[in-house]
């Protein structure tokens, strides 16, 4: 428990750098198809929504104090049931990890390292992630620290070079584009922000003894999160029409190309590579996560978390390997990826979440 134990603050590091993912690079063009120039609004909600979502992770971690998710789900739904969902969250968390690789280094392969094999790519980044991996939650937050620098370096590469040349009639008027449309814009806000779902595993080991100071920790962490797409998608709207962005997959990277520094001859290649850094975060987390829920599966509860890391990264890059192509990863990364999320990350901690009021109620009755 010790050589897992992290503070509030480093609970907020930790968190934002799993959150912030390959969706800042796509997010605006998904947005300019569902909600126009109202992209920004939808993340902003979408934003909130997660925060909902924040709540009911906090409210479920609060009747387990002492437990991760895969140790209360035994006791709580009984061990046949708790074992296997202790399986699908560890899928759930190997399907996350290869997400996240082959979509940013689909985009990767394609701007930056045009005439390196995919193979070499994913071998690296997965390498990088997986080293960390390996390591415990206190060690994660400490690399996690030391990458905040590069996110802040990002923001404000983005706002700087994105407002210079901003056309504010781009995202009048304020409100044109509602509906169902504009709803399901709201959900790619949400699931932008998925990677909060550590909590699930994170809450005992956080020093804090206030529940609120942890919501707090938790809540600033999804504040700045919401905050960095929130500016990506509106420096995008105001430099492109809804129209020019339905046809620009990576916008950003367009907006960083049309300035050059003295410094810098590429600033879009310096962001994708710097986003190599941010991205290797989520990733490490969801191999780790990933790799605990392996540890927990069946009767012992301790397992060699290393291994299990090298064994999960294999998988990943075997099937990774065979991903190759935009319109395949994009299949799988849409609408299969975004159902498993909601399961885990809603549907599963709302029913425990239920279940251990009835559990509570029951006791009380007796």
């Amino acid at each position: 428990m010790k050589e897992e134990s992290i503070s509030s603050l480093q609970l907020v590091f930790l968190v934002l750098l799993t959150q912030i993912g390959t969706r800042v690079l796509i997010l605006p063009y998904d947005e300019a198809k569902y909600a126009g120039t109202n992209g920004w609004l939808a993340v902003l909600l979408g934003g909130v929504i997660a925060q909902l979502g924040i709540i009911l992770l906090w409210m479920l971690g609060k009747r387990y104090p002492k437990q991760n998710i895969f140790q209360y789900v035994q006791t709580s739904v009984g061990k046949p049931i708790g074992g296997v969902i202790t399986v699908v969250y560890g899928l759930y968390f190997v399907f996350s990890a290869l997400i996240v690789s082959v979509i940013y280094l689909e985009i990767l392969n394609r701007w930056v390292m045009l005439r390196t094999p995919w193979w070499v790519v994913l071998a690296l980044f997965l390498t990088a992630s997986a080293y960390a991996a390996m390591s415990s939650l206190r060690v994660l937050t400490f690399i996690s620290q030391s990458l905040v620098s590069i996110l802040v370096l990002t923001y404000l590469l983005v706002l700087f070079n994105g407002i210079k040349q901003g056309d504010l009639r781009n995202i009048l008027p304020l409100w044109h584009n509602g509906g169902s449309s504009f709803a399901y814009g709201i959900y790619q806000g949400f699931s932008a922000c998925l990677g909060y779902e550590l909590l699930l595993y994170a809450f005992p080991y956080v020093r804090s003894q206030n529940n609120r100071k942890l919501l707090g920790a938790m809540s600033c962490a999804n504040g700045l999160t919401t905050l960095y797409y929130c500016t990506v998608v509106l420096i995008c709207s105001l430099n492109f029409t809804p129209e020019q962005l339905s046809i620009i997959p990576e916008p950003i990277i367009f907006i960083l190309k049309q300035n050059d520094w003295r410094v810098f001859q590429s600033i879009d290649m310096v962001f994708v590579i710097f986003w190599f850094t941010i991205l290797s975060a989520t990733v490490y987390v969801y191999l780790f996560l990933a790799a605990k829920a392996v540890c927990h599966i069946g009767k012992s509860k301790q397992g060699n978390h290393a291994r299990w890391v090298i064994v999960i990264t294999g998988i990943c890059f075997v099937i990774a390997y065979w991903m190759r192509g935009k319109k395949l990863i994009t299949s799988v990364g849409g609408t299969p990826y975004q159902l498993t999320s909601l399961i885990c990350v809603v549907a599963i901690p709302l029913i425990l979440l239920v279940i251990s009021h009835l559990t509570k109620l029951r006791s009380r009755n007796a």
